[in-house]
């Protein structure tokens, strides 16, 4: 797709014209004594025909290139006798052989190539004559072999390839031509870093996201170890979530999920979200088949165990303990298909995993979510705030500090939860405040201090 030697010839010529070693026939106007506007112009001791655009004396705007006036060549857009922008390259009988952008007289751009058939052969971005970027590779007969990413016109990156019949056979990762791996983790480093970027996003957390890069590192690593065929010593992936309510243990584990499956020890990545009313059953013979269903729903994912110390109980007609059986045998018969994360209050989770063996080889992997501090706590009103296209002035904020500052600490202070609370608190005080005011429209935006203090009145 790079021997395009007539048009780099004819530019050589127009180079050496002031030696003198080319002779010219051309008919059109003139400006300054040098070839502008429209014109012809035959190569005298070649076949070669130019008609079209001229600016200072060189080919330069929409022209055609031919052969004995019959045969074309190029036909397009030229910039100092080059071809340069949108055009059409011809072959024998005045076949299309390219047809797209180009830049200095090769495809540079967005473009298809054809065969002598007609037949579309490949098509995508060109960068000096070759597939360079996403693109497009068919057979002679047009069907569509391989769609992905080029180098040099050699598939290189990920791609799919297709049968002769243009099903699909395979998809991964390529190499100057040759199929491998993308690297030796076999994983989308993007994705990955997305799910990241999601999670240190957050605010605060800190203690929580060094726990969650520190267990990243540590599949990473596990991974390249198995490539190399070295043993790995087993370290659960089943994690323990401690920490108040409204702390961002949910959230987080939605994130792990998403994380646990770029690094593929997940195929799916979804969260599953349960409690004991959904897991333990008031008669005999339900709780079983409850918790089995639910780890049906999870393979594949995370099954996240909200307050999961409820599973336990002093009473004698109790089946927690029948739910905790149930889902131990199923982590051992389903291991590597499905996550569990169980979650609650830090003393309480560490008592519940200690009551039972089969929980306490399986759960040892503990990540705490400390309250938020005032100043995180006011982070997450204004994050809400703008999300939602409210406004808020910095008297208003004053007063959200000095409520955070005395609520904190108190007993079912729900961190987040309660900002969120709150905010919808407000959200009402505005609405009653804006309702009835001639100049709503301006302030429909804004939230005040009146706001604020009102709101604070109805979340007491």
């Amino acid at each position: 797709m790079n021997n395009f030697s007539d048009l780099n010839d004819i530019k050589k010529m127009h180079e050496n014209l002031g030696k003198k070693n080319y002779t010219f026939e051309y008919s059109g106007p003139y400006e300054n004594k040098l070839k502008h506007g429209m014109g012809s112009e035959r190569l005298v001791g070649t076949d070669l025909v130019y008609s079209g655009a001229w600016s200072n004396g060189l080919f330069h705007g929409i022209g055609k290139l031919s052969k004995n006036d019959e045969k074309i060549e190029y036909e397009g857009e030229w910039s100092n006798c080059s071809a340069h922008g949108y055009g059409i390259i011809y072959a024998e009988n005045n076949q299309i052989l390219y047809k797209g952008h180009l830049s200095n007289n090769y495809p540079h751009g967005q473009g298809k190539s054809y065969n002598k058939d007609g037949n579309v052969i490949c098509e995508g971005r060109f960068v000096n004559g070759f597939l360079h970027g996403l693109g497009k590779e068919y057979n002679d007969n047009g069907v569509l072999m391989y769609e992905g990413e080029f180098l040099n016109g050699l598939r290189n990156g990920f791609g799919i390839s297709y049968s002769e019949i243009g099903e699909q056979i395979d998809e991964g990762f390529w190499e100057n031509g040759i199929k491998i791996k993308k690297n030796i983790l076999d994983m989308d480093e993007e994705r990955l870093n997305r799910a990241t970027l999601e999670l240190n996003k957050l605010i605060g957390l800190d203690e929580v996201k060094k726990d969650i890069l520190q267990l990243i590192n540590y599949i990473k690593v596990k991974k390249i170890r198995e490539e190399k065929g070295l043993k790995n010593p087993s370290l659960s992936l089943h994690l323990v979530f401690t920490g108040n309510p409204g702390t961002g243990k949910t959230t987080v584990a939605r994130l792990v999920g998403e994380i646990y499956k770029e690094l593929g020890i997940l195929s799916k990545g979804h969260l599953i979200e349960v409690d004991r009313a959904a897991l333990v059953g008031e008669y005999v013979g339900q709780t079983a088949p409850r918790v089995k269903k639910k780890i049906e729903e999870a393979i594949g994912g995370i099954l996240f165990i909200d307050e999961a110390y409820t599973l336990t109980s002093d009473s004698g007609i109790d089946y927690g303990q029948e739910a905790i059986n149930t889902l131990l045998k199923e982590m051992e018969d389903k291991r590597d298909e499905f996550i569990v994360i169980v979650a609650g209050y830090k003393n309480e989770m560490k008592t519940f995993i200690k009551s039972n063996p089969g929980l306490e080889s399986r759960f040892n992997k503990y990540i705490d979510f400390c309250d938020y501090t005032v100043e995180e706590l006011c982070d997450i009103f204004v994050n809400i705030v703008d999300q939602n296209d409210y406004k808020i002035n910095s008297e208003a904020l004053d007063i959200l500090v000095e409520y955070f500052e005395e609520l904190i600490g108190k007993e079912n202070f729900a961190n987040g939860r309660h900002v969120r609370n709150c905010f919808e608190k407000v959200l009402i005080a505005h609405s009653e405040r804006i309702i009835n005011l001639t100049n709503m429209e301006e302030e429909v935006e804004k939230i005040s201090l009146e706001d604020i203090m009102k709101a604070l009145v109805l979340v007491k």
